[in-house]
């Protein structure tokens, strides 16, 4: 019986493409028997431990296989290859040319191509949103969800953080060892969720969000995308239901939403209701269902892994913990957090930023070449997938002095370019949810913390890095009261979490 593990390990050696890239492109020879398949078990054991090997052997710019043959986000099985790089010039190129260096679907594989059959036709829009259109659509688009993160809608959104959170927190018991992991995927799920459609009609919002999580999670197994059969028993088969389920309930709260005329707070009726003067053009119902799926796991698995990834350093290091509770008395509100109190929350802030420079939640800025290209003195055909490394270049870059440590006060007086320090991505297509995203997480740590102190209890921290960084085994802590005794909370961890931060010496 194949286990999950063995199935992401099998499944990149798998999705082969026709071999494309110049030989004199450095990387790893394919292998003698597996061909592209030897040198992509590392790969898929671990991204970022393998990557950093490559990068250290053979430069910033280097082919997952020499020669190509590889396709990890391409939905072409003609792409040539795989290239992975690193460095502040190379993330400006990328990320400023970006009608050369385009998106592709979030779906990768799964995409159905432009004339699907009826059956899977859901998936045109499924995972589209931001991540499909390119050049003047892109703008086009950008301009249409703007206002979605206007001042006044993240003051409303705030508010939803803030209840939504302490109602989350109202369950957990004294004493109790709980999968902190978990618990933030579930929090950040009902917080997108809120956000994304209001509370108008709780149960349509509660059908979409459980197909939106259902489809989303089907997509991401390894079975999904190895066997895709529309048999009865089939995970493919499975994704296809939860993607048509879905498109039917949005589409009905949409609808519910043009009756009401785009008014209302939450996210949905912002798309709605947006209109570009430029074009004199409106969102299609096709295109606000991609961006609502888009949305929901940009607002939901990163966030939530970048959450407990701050709440273990935060375990970690008692002395940052307890500047940061310092903090959270000053405050005058003992309530609901504004937009106001979180601007005052800035060592907090900095603790966020230091947070996402050594685990950033989505390591990986996956672009798909237009035209052949020079990369870094490399001449790359077009259609090729290209990785840039956001973990490296957090690393690596000479702006950060003894990159290893977790040091919040570097923020005081560091200000890296956009290209060097870029959680959020850079340029154009800089990430448009970003401020909802640190918004959030300063809403949850803040809320959290004044109430709870968590204690590290697993003995070993490992990273699973795909598209997404997270904890491998999860991450289980024991929730005591806010006693101030952060000392207490550390724990002595093995595992490779020691590649990634340097945690302190008496642990």
């Amino acid at each position: 019986m194949f286990t999950h593990g063995m199935l992401h390990r099998i499944a990149p050696a798998l999705f082969t493409s026709r071999r494309g890239l110049p030989c004199e492109l450095p990387g790893p020879p394919p292998g003698k028997f597996l061909s592209t398949g030897g040198p992509l078990l590392p790969w898929a054991g671990d991204s970022l431990g393998h990557a950093s090997r490559l990068f250290d052997e053979f430069g910033p710019v280097v082919a997952l296989v020499q020669g190509g043959g590889t396709r990890h986000i391409s939905k072409d099985r003609d792409c040539p290859g795989t290239v992975l790089c690193w460095g502040a010039d190379l993330n400006q190129q990328i990320t400023k040319e970006h009608e050369t260096y385009t998106k592709g679907y979030l779906s990768g594989s799964l995409y159905p191509g432009e004339k699907p059959t009826e059956r899977k036709r859901p998936l045109l829009s499924f995972g589209a949103g931001l991540f499909s259109v390119n050049g003047d659509d892109h703008r086009r688009h950008r301009r249409l969800l703007t206002p979605a993160f206007s001042r006044q809608r993240l003051q409303n959104y705030c508010r939803e953080m803030y209840r939504l959170t302490e109602e989350e927190l109202d369950g957990w018991t004294l004493n109790e060892s709980r999968n902190i992991s978990d618990d933030m995927r579930h929090l950040t799920a009902k917080i997108v969720s809120q956000t994304l459609f209001g509370s108008t009609d709780p149960q349509a919002t509660e059908k979409a969000s459980y197909h939106l999580e259902r489809a989303l999670q089907l997509m991401g197994k390894p079975t999904t995308r190895l066997f895709t059969f529309d048999f009865p028993g089939f995970p493919y088969r499975a994704y296809l239901d939860a993607a048509t389920r879905l498109e039917e309930h949005v589409q009905g709260l949409i609808q519910k939403r043009k009756d009401e005329g785009g008014e209302g707070d939450d996210m949905l009726s912002a798309l709605v209701s947006a209109h570009d003067d430029q074009s004199n053009s409106r969102l299609s119902d096709s295109e606000i269902l991609g961006h609502i799926s888009v949305f929901f796991a940009a607002g939901h698995e990163t966030t939530a892994h970048a959450l407990t990834w701050t709440l273990f350093l935060l375990a970690q290091f008692p002395q940052v913990t307890n500047r940061v509770l310092a903090e959270i008395d000053t405050l005058a509100s003992e309530g609901a957090f504004d937009l106001n109190d979180l601007d005052q929350l800035e060592y907090l802030g900095w603790v966020i930023k230091e947070s996402l420079r050594l685990f950033p939640p989505a390591p990986w800025n996956g672009r798909i070449l237009g035209r052949d290209v020079i990369l870094g003195g490399h001449s790359i055909p077009a259609g090729t997938e290209i990785l840039f490394s956001i973990y490296e270049t957090q690393r690596r870059d000479p702006v950060y002095r003894k990159p290893q440590e977790f040091s919040p006060e570097r923020w005081e007086g560091l200000k890296p370019s956009p290209y060097q320090y870029s959680p959020f991505s850079a340029g154009p297509r800089t990430c448009i949810g970003a401020q909802f995203a640190l918004m959030e997480m300063k809403v949850v740590l803040a809320t959290l913390l004044r109430r709870y102190r968590l204690a590290l209890t697993q003995s070993e921290v490992n990273r699973f890095a795909e598209l997404v960084l997270s904890p491998q085994e999860g991450m289980t802590m024991r929730v005591h009261p806010q006693d101030g005794a952060s000392e207490a909370s550390t724990a002595k961890v093995r595992g490779n979490i020691h590649d990634m931060v340097q945690l302190p010496k008496d642990l």
